[in-house]
């Protein structure tokens, strides 16, 4: 549930985790040290420190370029995941204002060290090798957009035998492939199985928990009703929120959506940390005001970015109380209804969905991971490879926001986060001067990206955490149908 300062292309050696894992409950972690798959060591004490009197060090992962490192301590471990081979060695360097620490890894390497603020708050740290991103042998974009048959480089037989080899690369038990433009499927294919004890197929009416890629969902319902007057993204939240602390009173929505509001964070609260996870689980947003309405502001607003859930979880409970509407309530009304997707739903403990599966020593296990009820407007929902076609098909005809709406509140410039590329619950990335919009969740559970230009939109569905398999493919057929992705 962090985000690196800058995102980093994905080479051999490079940086492969742009987005959070989700919604992590705090939580004991397993202390760790360097090793393969899984060795565990018995004491944390006897990590590698790295000191630091800011939150933010510095990461270079090889030759490639320095980015900022946000230091998360209730996020435990932070993971930065690399790409790795097994004959060559790969150079990880973090560097605070008070001293550098350098770690070489290889093959299926990971290692954990402590980062340490001067008030002795740990955040643990792991690096974790996964194999590097496999490149489609096919021929990728070298023409405009307009001018290409999308339909024809996606279906030349390469890419489904290419994305095939990397789910067996990675380990992926299922995953599910949906490309659309306007509202045509150009691409849908399924691999592998939803559950490894019933041998069950993936398939595309597979639900999958998206994680943190449902503040997709969250971002269009926020312009549909921007776009029908119910809200003004540049008003401030005292408008929508009467008894809304004074820190809080001036900031803008948009500022909120796209995480430089600076609202402090509930799952960085003690008094959250310490409730057993079936309350955290049954919070309610008022009984989280009460918790936060105290605090200071983690920052002043606009000086920093600092992804989180509880600003969101803060918007929808003033939308709600403004409409009379929840939150289930008014994304069915303004996306799901419309588009609809009859598949798509929020479940804590996904519910009717197949299990999520993680690398656990070497192995294959289920994955807990819940999601609180509050915090659904920043993951937690369930959705299918054919959902996600009918959501693509409902963008592009306009039935949820106009195109000329959409791209005027997303691409306006003050509200891309320079250093993130974050707009509003959205991720804007360019590939060859084509600009996508998109969202990605539970490290390699979901990543979508919709290209408002082209009305292309791309879905790519896993039930294995932590591998980056989605945004990997995401970005293959990005650079397959529109060119290179622009340096940032």
């Amino acid at each position: 549930m962090r985000m690196p300062n800058r995102m980093s292309a994905g080479t051999t050696a490079g940086l492969v985790l742009l987005m959070a894992t989700g919604i992590a409950l705090p939580g004991p972690a397993p202390a760790q040290t360097h090793g393969t798959d899984g060795e565990r060591a018995a004491d944390q004490s006897s990590l590698p420190q790295l000191r630091t009197s800011e939150m933010v060090v510095q990461v270079q992962i090889g030759n490639e370029p320095e980015f900022a490192w946000t230091v998360v301590p209730e996020i435990s471990p932070d993971k930065l995941r690399v790409g790795c081979t097994a004959d060559a060695t790969t150079r990880v360097s973090f560097t605070s204002d008070l001293e550098s620490r350098e770690f070489t890894v290889s093959g299926t390497d990971f290692l954990q060290f402590n980062i340490v603020n001067p008030d002795g708050q740990t955040a643990l740290t792991e690096i974790e090798c996964i194999p590097p991103r496999l490149r489609f042998p096919g021929d990728y974009a070298v023409s405009p957009a307009e001018n290409r048959d999308f339909s024809r480089d996606l279906n030349s037989g390469t890419l489904a035998a290419h994305i095939e080899q990397m789910v067996e690369q990675r380990r992926i038990p299922g995953l599910a492939v949906v490309v659309t433009q306007g509202s045509q499927t150009l691409f849908q294919r399924a691999f592998g199985v939803g559950d490894l004890e019933s041998n069950a197929p993936f398939t595309s009416a597979t639900p999958v928990q998206l994680a943190s890629a449902t503040k997709f969902f969250t971002g269009l319902l926020m312009l549909s009703l921007a776009e029908d007057g119910v809200i003004d993204l540049a008003a401030p939240l005292g408008d929508y929120l009467a008894d809304a602390p004074e820190t809080w009173r001036n900031v803008p929505l948009w500022r909120i959506l796209n995480h430089t509001s600076g609202i402090p964070r509930i799952l960085a609260d003690e008094r959250f940390q310490a409730l057993p996870e079936d309350e955290q689980l049954g919070l309610t947003q008022r009984e989280m005001f009460a918790m936060l309405e105290a605090m200071p502001l983690d920052f002043e607003p606009g000086s920093a970015m600092r992804y989180q859930q509880s600003g969101y979880a803060i918007l929808a409970m003033a939308i709600s109380e403004r409409t009379g509407l929840n939150w289930d309530e008014l994304l069915q009304e303004h996306v799901f209804g419309p588009a609809g997707m009859t598949d798509t739903r929020f479940a804590a403990q996904a519910t009717g969905a197949l299990p999520v599966y993680q690398l656990d020593r070497g192995a294959l296990s289920e994955a807990h991971n819940p999601y609180p009820g509050l915090l659904r407007m920043g993951g937690g929902y369930l959705t299918t490879a054919s959902d996600m076609a009918r959501l693509f098909a409902a963008i592009a005809q306009g039935s949820i926001v106009s195109e000329a709406f959409l791209e005027s509140q997303i691409f306006a410039d003050e509200r891309i986060d320079a250093d993130s590329n974050y707009s509003l619950a959205t991720i804007v990335k360019t590939f060859a001067g084509e600009r996508l919009i998109g969202h990605s969740g539970g490290g390699g559970l979901a990543d979508i990206r919709y290209a408002p230009g082209s009305g292309v939109g791309i879905a790519v569905l896993s039930n294995r955490l932590g591998s980056i398999i989605s945004r990997d493919i995401t970005d293959e057929i990005s650079e397959l149908l529109f060119g290179e992705a622009a340096a940032d």
